[in-house]
């Protein structure tokens, strides 16, 4: 026990009270076995959360990059698109600051403690902020992106931690879809809006399906491509967090990832 080794106990005495110190030495092990336990599980949230927020910043600087390449090649031609360019450059700028001071209190924080401010938002403000930080990749991928028939509904949730699962849900439909279409696809059910995100292209396997949101898997298509399984997993956790979830679903031409997001207590009860 002295040198760490706490697989196995002490066999118990038939004496009286030595019979009581091997069973208090035995109490003792099973603490300390428990509390390394749950330190090596707390180390490795920790580092799950940080390679996560990392995961995040790829977004806004993807699109940061991709206005820098529009100003090089002069695609922007006049002052108003070029003050346009300048304030989403800022308001992607914003959001690595922001995901850099959580990877600071990570230092802190575990998985568990992932901030999640709820508040009630519109559907409109989260299929804004998705046409604004992908609508340059969109369209230098040449990617259809289709929105389905919706009302405009109020949500219950954190809506920078949602936008942080739609960017991660887009990027891996630009990553592992075959760049043609995305469809945003919704309805309610159960005090819930349901936002199917349906790319087209070769869908996940059935035998990988049970496996997508757990932390570090990743699939048979991700051969060769950049990533470190964290981005699903995260996903997860929040929708979890904000009362939600999130399933996978597949077809012959394509897989579709569907949010299930509360609808605000007032919406619902009209």
């Amino acid at each position: 026990m002295s040198k760490g080794r706490l697989e196995n106990g002490l066999h118990e005495s038939k004496d009286r009270y030595f019979g009581q110190f091997i069973w208090g030495l035995n109490m003792l092990r099973d603490s300390i076995e428990s509390q390394n336990q749950k330190s090596l599980l707390l180390e490795k949230e920790r580092k799950t959360l940080v390679l996560s927020i990392s995961h995040g910043i790829k977004t806004p600087l993807s699109a940061i990059m991709l206005y820098a390449k529009g100003i090089k090649k002069g695609v922007y031609e006049n002052s108003n698109q070029l003050n346009v360019v300048a304030s989403n450059v800022e308001e992607n700028a914003r959001q690595i600051e922001l995901l850099v001071k959580d990877i600071v209190n990570t230092q802190t924080e575990n998985l568990v403690d992932l901030d999640i401010c709820m508040s009630e938002f519109y559907l409109e403000a989260l299929l804004a902020g998705v046409d604004k930080a992908f609508r340059e990749k969109l369209n230098t991928n040449q990617t259809q992106l289709d929105i389905g028939s919706h009302t405009n509904p109020l949500l219950s949730g954190d809506p920078i931690r949602l936008q942080d699962v739609l960017s991660n849900l887009m990027e891996n439909a630009l990553k592992y879809g075959d760049g043609e279409r995305i469809e945003f696809r919704f309805s309610k059910e159960e005090g819930h809006l349901l936002w199917s995100l349906y790319n087209t292209g070769t869908p996940i396997p059935t035998s990988e399906r049970a496996h997508v949101f757990e932390s570090f898997w990743r699939g048979s298509n991700s051969v060769n491509r950049p990533g470190n399984g964290l981005g699903l997993y995260i996903s997860k956790h929040i929708m979890t967090r904000i009362g939600g979830d999130i399933y996978v679903e597949t077809d012959d031409r394509g897989t579709a990832f569907v949010m299930v997001i509360p609808l605000a207590f007032r919406y619902n009860i009209k």
